[in-house]
This record gives structure tokens, C-alpha cells and sequence, in this order.
């Protein structure tokens, strides 16, 4: 009995000592949730009961560290930084009891917010004693700054502390800091005699991809890279800004005896934007500002408004979302505004051309329905043997009809107001060119492929009369106004093409000046036939059994052509004898006839429309 009443007296001895040492207390100033605060779901953890745990950030200036203990099935806590806690608790109410040398133990009762999973909550802890003083701290620079433990205190001498040790700073710029452990008490409130050494500026170099950038220095502007400047050597925040690109924030230390050059590659801040779009042609709004035309683009990131239009076709827009570092593949066609044409016409075999301005949209021989015709203005223009020559203008609406009917005049293919040659339509194909029979001329190889678009050719060789009513003259030797013209340069020729189109009312095809002809073979006039368009019409659309025009026996050549076993050595009337199969007359003998191209070899490869060699 007597033992167990001294250890019972060692135990009440020991708990009053503590008491004695405890000397000082805890103040509980605040305790809340933090709504906004997601530690506590972000580094959720666990209790025994596998349930998940409210967090609670418990912040204090006590320097001494802290413990915990709790009345809640499980605590466990952890010192992320000094002056704060995080302490996990299980969900509930309860009471949560905070331990320090020197302090009385506080017991904290959790009544004013329950704890829930996944939440945060802040507590705010200080000492009882935690009652400032009044200290001084003189420097010989009385306008350097004072810190306390990277706080700062201000630029003067006199101020309001809590006791305890700190980490004196004192800063000023051109001078070193200087830096040390100090006791603040009641017997220790006065620091004195800190003398700052003097410093010089050091050089700072700052470099930039792309150049150009802004810098910044303590939120200042100093100017763009690349860029040099002076510094006290010390720690300062660095900006570097440029539009287009990601902002660059960071802190930089400025040393006194390195070699201070920062270089930094800058980040895009833009996405690519690629169009497709159709037509091409078509005008492209971005957000407002034009962009016709170009297939790829630059921006910065966010939200655009695309919008194309082209008369004649349906508008179309719409909204892209461009991020950063994203190319977004944008495809956009329009749609066309249509509607339907319709001919009727007499003679069946009336050829007809339709044109658009300078473009031949489609050729055809007797009626016609298009369904789906570009809305418009269109021309059209029709032909017949013995037939005068039909030129109509007209309009395609959205959504409508427009109906032809029309019966040519019969009468002389060309008067005095109309210029137009007899043409045969030549529908395009591909064929081999040159002499696939052997036996020909070394010009006249090797053979190889070419493919053309479909023509209209002269039906008859240009006659004498037609020729003197363009040009006025007639410089052939034997004279007849049927007679095919001959003595007629190359020059002469492509002269009289553009008169009689200008007379026809067609867009001339050559550019003249002096020896210099151009040609422009979108232009709706006449000109003469490339050298593969006049062998393929000769050759009946490139067929290689016909080594004559119309025929492939020499035995049947005098009822296609005028040569030197029945020309009697003259020229004759155009006409007189058999067309070949495409009904064109005299494409073998009677006269030459002028094609476009210069003499030139003929290359090997596939060709598709040449126009032979250059010069």
C-alpha cells in the first residue's frame, strides 16, 4: 500500500512540474471551412475505416513545433512548411488537442462546423505571450530595408516585434546584404552598428528566340531582346512578353562575380489554321478581316468566326475553337445556286456552243437540257450548213427554267454581218502521234502520246473571197473567189484570225507586235489549229488507218484529195472532193495549210494539248 501511494505521489509530483514549465498558452483565433480550397480532395487519405478524411491546415507563428492528438476515430498529421500543419482527422465531431514545448495542451472542441470527407478547413493558432516589443535597428544606411525572417519590416529603425529569433535581412539596392541570426527580448530590443558594404552594378545579358521580346524587371520595362543592362546583383522578377507567345515569369539571380546571361526560347502561343476551301476563289471573313485566297494561317488562341462567299453560291460560315499548338484542318465548300436551260432548235444539225465570258462550257449538236447550270449570264452560239449563224445572250435564275427555241434562217453562211466560218465540232480523245505507218519524214518522230480537249475546226481550207473581205487583198497566183487563198506568211495568217474574229464579234486570240505573236488559248476567237490538233482532225480523231485524210488505200486517195497525179499542178475550188470522217474537206492536198507551233523534234513523252516548242 505504502509503495502504491509513493508511485501515485511521483505522478502528481511529475504532472505539477510540467505545469511549472508550461509556461506559456495557446490562443484559438479562428477555425473555419475553406469552400474553395481543394487539398483536402486532391491529397485525400484514409482512416482505419477505410473512410476518407477531412483536412484541416492548422496555421501558427509559434516557433516551436507542433504535435496533435485527436478524439476522432484517426488523426495523422504533417509539417508542410514552417507556421503550418496539415492535420487529417475522420469525419465527424469531436475534439482535436494541440501539444508544444513550453505551452499548456489545448483542447480544441469542434462544434462550429462538422468534419466532413475531402474537405478543408482552416484553424488559426498563436501564443498567449505572443505580445510585441518595441526594438530598434540602426544601419549607416537609413534607408535600407528591414526584414525579419523574408518579411519586411519597413526602411526605418523603430518597430513592433513578437520576442524570439529571428533571420535579420537588411537590403539596399548598390549594397550587399547583409544577413544574420538576432534574439529579440526585453533585454535585448537595440541592434546597432550594422555597416552595408557598397557594390557596383554588373552586367545582365537577356536573350530571347524570338527576338524582340519585351522585358521586364520588377514590373518595369527596360526594353526588348536582344538586350543589355546593368544590375546590383540580388534577386529580381523577370517578364518576358511578346504577342503570339506564352509569357515567361520567373525569378533570376543577378551574381556578382558570374557570368549573368539568360537565355530563353519562348513558347507559341497561336494555332494553325488550314482552309480548304471551295472555290477557291471564294471570299474569306475571318472574324471580320478578309483572308481570301490563303491556305494557311496564324493564330492566337480562342474562338473564330469563318465566313465564305462568291456571287452565285450559297454563303456558308462557321465557328472554330483554335487551341494552342493545334492545326485545325477547316474544309468548306459552297454550295452553287442553279437552275435548268433548255434549246430547241432547227435544223438538228445545227452545232451549238455555249460560253461563259471568255469560257466554252459545253458543245453539242441539236436539242439540249442542262439541269444544274450555274446561275449567270451565258452565251450561245449556233451553226448550220447553209444555215445563217445564231447568237443568243441569256440568264440562268436560281431555281427557274430559261427555254430556247430556235429555227435558223436558211441563206448564205456568211453575209456581210456575220464573219463566221462553217466549223465541225471535233469531240477530244487521246491518240499516238507521228508516223505509226514508218516510212515518214525524221520530223515526223518518235511517235508518242497526246491527248486533247475537244475543238471546232474550219470545215472548208479559208477561201479567196472570205480572205480579201478580211484582210483586203488577195495575194494568190491562181485567182477564183472558191480557191483556196495561198501566198499567205504565218504572219499574215494569224493577222487574218484576229480580224475575222474581231468582225465576228469574238475575243481576239493573239497578242501582235511586229514579229512577236502571243497566244491565249482561253480567248473565244479563231486562231489556227496546234500541229497534234490539225493531225488528229486529219487522221478522222487520230485513227492510224487512215494514212490519208478520209482513207488508208492510195488506190482511193484521188476522191479525197487534189495532188500532183490529178491537180493538174493548180489549186481547185474548196470542197469538190470526198470529206474525211469527221466531214472536214482537203485535210490531204489542194494547199499547205499554216498550223501554230514552230518547227521543233517531238519529245517521247505523253503530252496532254501542246502547243509545240517555244521558239
Amino acid at each position: 500500500m505504502k509503495k502504491r501511494q509513493k508511485i501515485a505521489l511521483c505522478i502528481l509530483c511529475f504532472l505539477f512540474a510540467s505545469t511549472l514549465l508550461a509556461s506559456n498558452e495557446f490562443i484559438i483565433e479562428s477555425f473555419k471551412a475553406l469552400p474553395n480550397d481543394m487539398a483536402g480532395s486532391v491529397y485525400a487519405k484514409k482512416d482505419g475505416n477505410n473512410e476518407f478524411c477531412g483536412l484541416i491546415k492548422v496555421k501558427t507563428g509559434i516557433k516551436e513545433d507542433l504535435d496533435f492528438s485527436s478524439s476522432l476515430k484517426f488523426n495523422l498529421f504533417e509539417k508542410k512548411k514552417p507556421g503550418e500543419y496539415w492535420v487529417y482527422v475522420s469525419p465527424g465531431e469531436g475534439r482535436l488537442t494541440l501539444y508544444a514545448e513550453g505551452f499548456t495542451p489545448k483542447h480544441f472542441h469542434i462544434t462550429s462546423e462538422k468534419i466532413e470527407s475531402k474537405r478543408s478547413y482552416e484553424l488559426l493558432v498563436r501564443a498567449k505571450e505572443e505580445q510585441k516589443i518595441p526594438v530598434s535597428i540602426l544601419t549607416d544606411q537609413v534607408d535600407a530595408e528591414k526584414w525579419l525572417d523574408g518579411e519586411l519590416l519597413g526602411t526605418g529603425d523603430n518597430f513592433q516585434v513578437v520576442p524570439g529569433k529571428y533571420r535579420l535581412s537588411i537590403k539596399k539596392e548598390g549594397y550587399k546584404e547583409y544577413s544574420a541570426e538576432v534574439l529579440f527580448d526585453k533585454d535585448n530590443a537595440l541592434i546597432k552598428d550594422i555597416e552595408l558594404k557598397q557594390i557596383q552594378p554588373v552586367e545582365v545579358h537577356i536573350t530571347s528566340s524570338p527576338l524582340g521580346t519585351d522585358i521586364y524587371i520588377d514590373n518595369t520595362l527596360i526594353g526588348k531582346t536582344n538586350k543589355g543592362t546593368y544590375l546590383y546583383p540580388g534577386t529580381y522578377s523577370l517578364k518576358l512578353s511578346q504577342s503570339g507567345y506564352v509569357d515567361i515569369n520567373e525569378k533570376i539571380v543577378v551574381k556578382e562575380t558570374a557570368k549573368n546571361t539568360f537565355n530563353y526560347n519562348l513558347e507559341k502561343n497561336t494555332g494553325i489554321m488550314r482552309l480548304k476551301i471551295s472555290p477557291p476563289d471564294a471570299k474569306v471573313l475571318i472574324n471580320k478581316t478578309e483572308h481570301t485566297g490563303k491556305k494557311e494561317l496564324e493564330f492566337a488562341p480562342g474562338r473564330y468566326l469563318l465566313e465564305v462567299s462568291k456571287p452565285g453560291y450559297y454563303e456558308d460560315s462557321k465557328v472554330i475553337e483554335l487551341k494552342r499548338g493545334e492545326t485545325a484542318e477547316i474544309v468548306l465548300s459552297l454550295i452553287q445556286k442553279t437552275g435548268n436551260f433548255q434549246l430547241s432548235i432547227g435544223p438538228l444539225e445545227a452545232a451549238c456552243r455555249l460560253m461563259q465570258g471568255e469560257k466554252v462550257i459545253q458543245s453539242w449538236t441539236g436539242m439540249k437540257r442542262i439541269n444544274d447550270l450555274p446561275v449567270g449570264d451565258y452565251e450561245l452560239l449556233c451553226t448550220a450548213d447553209k444555215h445563217q449563224a445564231e447568237k443568243r445572250t441569256f440568264s440562268i435564275i436560281e431555281n427557274s427554267s430559261t427555254v430556247l427555241d430556235i429555227q435558223m434562217q436558211e441563206g448564205v453562211l456568211r453575209q456581210s454581218s456575220d464573219y463566221r466560218i462553217k466549223e465541225v465540232f471535233v469531240q477530244g480523245g487521246s491518240f499516238r502521234m507521228g508516223d505509226v505507218w514508218g516510212g515518214g519524214f525524221d520530223g515526223e518522230k518518235p511517235i508518242h502520246n497526246v491527248t486533247l480537249s475537244s475543238f471546232y475546226i474550219g470545215k472548208y481550207e479559208v477561201t479567196q473571197a472570205l480572205y480579201k473581205e478580211i484582210m483586203g487583198n488577195n495575194p494568190s497566183y491562181f485567182k477564183g473567189d472558191n480557191l483556196p487563198v495561198v501566198g499567205v506568211t504565218w504572219y499574215n495568217a494569224v493577222e487574218f484570225c484576229n480580224k475575222l474574229s474581231e468582225k465576228a464579234g469574238l475575243q481576239k486570240v493573239y497578242t501582235i507586235s511586229g514579229t512577236s505573236v502571243r497566244a491565249d488559248f482561253t480567248k473565244s476567237g479563231y486562231r489556227l489549229p496546234t500541229e497534234a490538233e490539225w493531225e488528229y482532225a486529219a487522221r478522222s480523231g487520230g485513227r492510224e488507218d487512215r494514212k490519208w485524210s478520209g482513207t488508208n488505200t492510195e488506190g482511193e486517195l484521188g476522191n479525197y484529195a487534189w495532188y500532183d497525179s490529178n491537180s493538174g499542178n493548180k489549186t481547185h475550188p474548196v470542197g469538190t472532193k470526198k470529206a474525211n470522217d469527221l466531214g472536214i474537206y482537203d485535210m490531204s492536198g489542194n494547199v499547205y495549210e499554216w498550223c501554230w507551233d514552230w518547227k521543233g523534234n517531238y519529245s517521247s513523252f505523253s503530252q496532254t494539248n501542246p502547243t509545240g516548242p517555244s521558239t
